[in-house]
This record gives C-alpha cells, structure tokens and sequence, in this order.
C-alpha cells in the first residue's frame, strides 16, 4: 500500500474528543499528485482493477488518491483531517482556528468549503413504522414462511429454485447499525457459514456495528434471515458486508460523507459483483436547519451522498435505495440518493399491489421517472433483536428486498454489467410503458428479468470450446466465432474469487490456459474480445 493511502486510512481512524468547527472542504483538481492513470496498480486494489478490468470500466481521475500537497497546505493552517473522499476530492477538517474560514478561502486551490454541523440533538426523522397486528401471516409458506407474499410478487422464488441465491455476489449495507445480527437466530446461518466478511462503523471510527442502532437488522433480515418455514430473505446466500453510517445522535452531512466512505471501501475491498444497498435518505429535518435539502437539489448531480452513489455504479456497483417515506408530507419526494440517475430507488406498495400512501414521489428535479420500481414496503415481516417476528411499513424494507433479488438475478448472469441488470428489472416491471409518479415503472417481475437478460446473451456456448472438461493441467479455449482483435481472460471460482486473469496478445483462434496450480472445483471462464464478452464453465479435477 502506498504512502498517501496509508496515511488517509489512519487519518480515518482518529477520534477527537475536543470540541473543534469541522468543515467539509472540496479541491479543485488532483494536481501535485504522486500519481498518474497510467499507472492504477499503484493506488487501486486488486478487486478495484479486477472490476474495471471485467466490465470495461475507465479509469478516471475520481480515482485517483486526494493531493498530499493540498492536504499538507490545508493541515499547516492548524486543521485536522478526519475523513476523505478521493472520488469527491473532499476532506473534512476540524479546526479551532477562528480565522480558519479567511485562510483556507484564500488557497487557489481549494473549489469549495461547508461548515458540518456537529450538534448531538437530533430531529424527529420517521425510519420506518411498527405495525402491531397480532397477525403475521395469514399461511405461512413452507419455504419461504412469512416472506412469501413479497417474494412471490416479484416472482423471486423463481431465481431461488434455479440455485440463485446470491452466493457470488457481494452485498453492502450501509446503514445505522447492525444490533444482534451477530447472535439473531434468524441469521444463524450467516453466522456458521462466516457470510459476514467485513464490517466497519464509520460514525464511531471502529469496526464494532453489532451494539446499537436496530435499523440495519430489520434490513437485514429481509436480504439474509435463513429459517425454512419460517422466514427467508431474498438473497439468504450474499456474502454481506456492513457499514454504519447513520449516525444515531445527529442528522446530517456527514452521514452523507460517511456513506461516501463506505462506498470508496467498498470498492476496493469488494469483488467483481458488488450490489450496494441502503434505507436510508436525506432531504430536510438537518440539526442544522440551513443544510437542508431542497428539491431543486434532487436532481441527481448536487448533494455529496447522490454524487457519490453515482459514482459508486460508475464503478461498476449496482446501487440500490429506498425512495424515501414522505409521501404524505409536505416534503413528498424521493430523498438523496435515490435521485441519482444511477441509482436503482425502490418505492412501497401494499402486498395487494396498490401504491402506499407514505412511499416518496417522483419525479426527480430534472424530470427523471422515480421511484425507479416498486416493492413491498406495507406489512412486511422482519426479525426483532430478540428472535421473534415484526410486522413493519416502510420502504426501508422494500429497497433491500429488490436488492437482494437484483443480487440473485446478477448471479445468473455474471457477465452482465450492473447497469444491465438495473435495465432488465425496470424494463420487467408492469408498468414499464406507463410511469407514475409514485410507482415509478412499477412492480417488477424477476422471472421477466431473467427471460430478458437470456434472450439478450450472445449465446456463449455456440461461441466457445473448451477442452478437455474436466481439465487436470492444461485448459484449450477455443473460439467457433472468428474476430478480430486480442482476446482477455478471466478465470474465477463460484463465490466469484479471481484465480487467473491473462491476455492473448495478438489475434488467435486458439488458447491454451495453464491450470496446474489451480485447486480442484468449478469454475468460470469469462473471454472477452472487443465488446463481445463469453462466459462457459468447466471443472478443474
């Protein structure tokens, strides 16, 4: 790891227990850096690279490490970092400097500055509402016990009998903790299988996210609860990944720099299949009235939380978020991020369908059509911290239930980019030719989905030869369908872990992949040529 980028992480790990102004500062450029694209092993991971590599993804200067320079000049004005985003070229800074504002104002460098409001009194925001009927489910299935009703009207229990269940696919949930989904018995066997593979509180500094805030286990167990019979999440195989942003104690802009964290970790820590899910919105209701929202800023380009979820999926992540529950305020609209054009924003429906009252409006301030889809967001049944079951509304719920089901949808067309799996949910949604302002394209149908995303393949298996299978040392790729142009291959296994990546780097019909040191299973191979791109599997014995 480079010097700049060890030197950001510890500056995220501090903890100031002195009270200090804290500023939110943008640069200008990325000029003065140590670092160029043309050389992106040195300040992007493996994963990063891989991803990029995979979906033919840029490389851009978003990526590119924050100044040092810069920084430095800004620190000399007796400032502290705290946090940073490369993507949005922004520190926050604490400072006790009364004439920090004068002084940093008068660097040439610096684009823009924001005073972060840092007050411990928080406003009144509804996450979601608890439903107190005794009733949970009128017939429970005995599969999918009381989460069949949400499931079935997506048609999702088709993508889980096919064997999709989001195994290969990288689930992060950013969200205001996480409490007992490390003892639940609804996630028993997230637990056993050790499906949690990374976890991190950015409100506190600390890896703990298991001890306060609820909310993100409500979530939770509608993506992972594993109990046949009783309750099923719709992707119970993810490989999850959680990330307190929400801050219990305050509302504001640095939640919003603290998801943006959580995604630039994301990006880097993650695989090539990363689906990036989250309940939560910010518009008003601020401890700090002035850094209020408006509508006009809902338009997908101007608060710090929706650029960074945008480019999160110019990342090749698909982002998905709740629209936001103030249909029935005066306020009314979708909440950042879900205006980000990007952004997959899921509204609520009641289990009959029919549109419910609180889930937030579109469209966004530019006229795009939001909610994106709908899902349901009324009556559906989560796990408490204490092992029962809840009946609870809201679109907290209805974001992370299509989540976990574009997850499983991914996973059976790993080729795909996330944005083709973005379009194929909307496109199958049954009011796809017939927007509303409130259900957006509507109510999706995962099985159309799938049927979409088949019919869309460039039927690989016509294209592509592999032999023998199963392979001991030595693998023949071999291509039916003459082109043009070098060939790159990628070779993965089943929970999506990158084992070979190599490149043939001159027209050839014909390759040969060493596989000696490969271990014995099942495999993808994934060739890509141009904008043709082919996928097969083979078994290594």
């Amino acid at each position: 790891m480079k010097k700049s980028s060890t030197l950001f992480i510890f500056l995220c790990l501090q903890s100031f227990l002195f009270a200090q102004d804290q500023f939110w500062v943008v640069f200008k450029d990325k000029n003065q850096s140590a670092f160029n694209l043309q050389n992106p092993e040195e300040f992007l991971s493996p994963n990063a690279l891989s991803r990029r590599y995979f979906f033919d993804l840029p490389i851009t200067l978003s990526d590119l490490p924050i100044s040092v320079s810069y920084l430095n000049q800004v620190i000399d004005i007796e400032a502290i970092p705290l946090k940073a985003s490369k993507w949005l070229n922004g520190v926050l800074f604490a400072s006790d400097n009364p004439d920090f504002l004068k002084e940093i104002q008068e660097l040439e460098f610096v684009a823009s500055i924001q005073k972060i409001d840092q007050s411990q009194t928080k406003l009144v925001k509804q996450k979601f509402d608890y439903n107190s009927a005794t009733q949970l489910c009128e017939d429970g299935d005995p599969v999918y016990g009381c989460a069949y009703i949400p499931i079935s009207m997506l048609r999702g229990e088709f993508l889980h009998q096919q064997g999709f269940k989001g195994s290969t696919i990288d689930i992060a949930v950013m969200d205001n903790g996480f409490q007992f989904v490390n003892t639940n018995r609804f996630f028993d066997s997230l637990n056993l299988q050790n499906k949690i593979h990374g976890a991190y509180n950015f409100v506190d500094n600390n890896p703990n996210v298991f001890s306060n805030g609820d909310h993100g286990a409500y979530v939770m167990s509608t993506l992972a609860a594993n109990i046949k019979d009783t309750l099923l999440g719709t992707a119970p195989l993810g490989n999850y990944y959680l990330f307190t942003t929400e801050d219990n104690n305050a509302e504001g802009l640095a939640e919003e720099i603290n998801w943006a964290m959580a995604a630039e970790w994301a990006d880097s820590a993650l695989g090539i299949w990363v689906v990036v899910t989250t309940s939560l919105g910010y518009s008003q209701g601020f401890s700090d009235p002035s850094t209020n929202h408006t509508y006009a800023d809902m338009d997908g380009n101007t608060t710090i939380i929706t650029r960074a979820a945008d480019l999160a999926a110019q990342k090749g992540m698909l982002v998905v978020n709740s629209a936001g529950n103030e249909g029935e305020t005066s306020w009314k609209y979708v909440s950042a991020p879900a205006d980000g054009d990007s952004v997959l924003a899921i509204g609520a429906v009641g289990p009959e369908g029919g549109a419910a009252a609180f889930s937030s409006y579109g469209p966004s301030a530019d006229g795009r059509v939001k909610p994106n889809i709908s899902t349901q967001g009324i009556g559906v049944i989560a796990a408490k911290y204490d092992g029962t079951l809840q009946k609870i509304n809201g679109t907290s719920f209805s974001g992370p239930i299509a989540a976990g089901l574009a997850a499983c949808l991914w996973e059976a067309f790993p080729a795909k980019s996330n944005m083709d799996i973005f379009k194929a949910i909307e496109q199958s949604a049954h009011l796809y030719y017939a927007p509303e302002e409130q259900y957006g394209f509507g109510i999706p149908n995962f099985y159309r989905a799938y049927e979409i995303l088949k019919l869309s393949e460039t039927n690989a298996a016509q294209n592509l030869l592999l032999f023998p299978n199963p392979v001991s040392d030595f693998l023949n790729v071999y291509f039916l369908a003459e082109s043009e142009g070098a060939y790159q291959f990628l070779i993965c296994d089943m929970q999506g872990k990158i084992w070979l990546t190599e490149e043939a780097k001159k027209d050839v019909y014909e390759h040969v992949l060493n596989l000696k040191d490969l271990p014995k299973g099942v495999y993808s191979i994934f060739v890509k040529q141009a904008k043709n791109k082919f996928e097969s599997k083979f078994v290594k014995q």
